[in-house]
């Protein structure tokens, strides 16, 4: 008997294509000047969804895992962008958020337990968040907020393509829906405030 739900492939590729639509999106508002991405963010995002990416390859999570390979791939050129023409302003707090995230990045390196290693990923996400946060703050046109929402929408997606649904290969993934839809709501109420 056929299944009423999509193939967990079928899903995947629309998550994949949530991923390139969205970055088709930032990449126009990067070319525009009217984003401006924080470079140390972009860094220690592409390391933690290689982190992911890899974590889940080694657990099996099939078709779900494809999307993070894609989002690795346009992280990294957004990070590459952003050392020429996104945002020049880093402060002390920026400096100290990024060396948290690779402290936090090297005790995942040295413990040996999976559990431990998707916290400590996930909180090396939240670090990473901070320049672009701060940088919002003040400056909440500079982020074009289809990435964002895209972003939140393509990892439900992920985390229904997963073959092997765990704490370990979930967990980040569903942190990630929540960051992305924190951000989003988190600008719109920062460009009201500033009108």
């Amino acid at each position: 008997m056929p299944s009423m739900f999509p193939s967990k492939e079928f899903l995947a590729f629309i998550g994949i294509l949530l991923v390139v639509l969205g970055y088709v999106f930032y990449y126009r508002d990067l070319f525009r000047r009217s984003t401006k991405p924080h470079a140390f963010s972009w860094f220690i995002w592409t390391l933690t969804m290689s982190v992911g990416f890899a974590a889940q390859i080694s657990e099996d999570a099939g078709p779900g895992s494809w999307i993070l390979l894609t989002e690795t791939f346009f992280s990294g050129s957004i990070f590459f962008l952003s050392l020429f023409i996104g945002e020049k302003g880093y402060t002390v707090s920026d400096w100290i958020a990024l060396a948290l995230a690779l402290l936090s990045l090297a005790a995942w390196k040295i413990t040996s337990s999976p559990f431990l290693s998707v916290i400590l990923i996930t909180l090396v996400d939240i670090f990473a968040f901070y320049p672009t946060v701060r940088k919002s703050f003040w400056k909440p046109y500079e982020e074009s907020l289809f990435l964002w929402a895209s972003s939140a929408c393509k990892y439900v997606f992920l985390l229904f393509a997963l073959d092997v649904f765990s704490f370990i290969t979930a967990f980040y993934q569903a942190c990630l829906v929540a960051l992305n839809a924190g951000f989003v709501s988190f600008v719109v109420i920062r460009r009201r405030q500033k009108r």
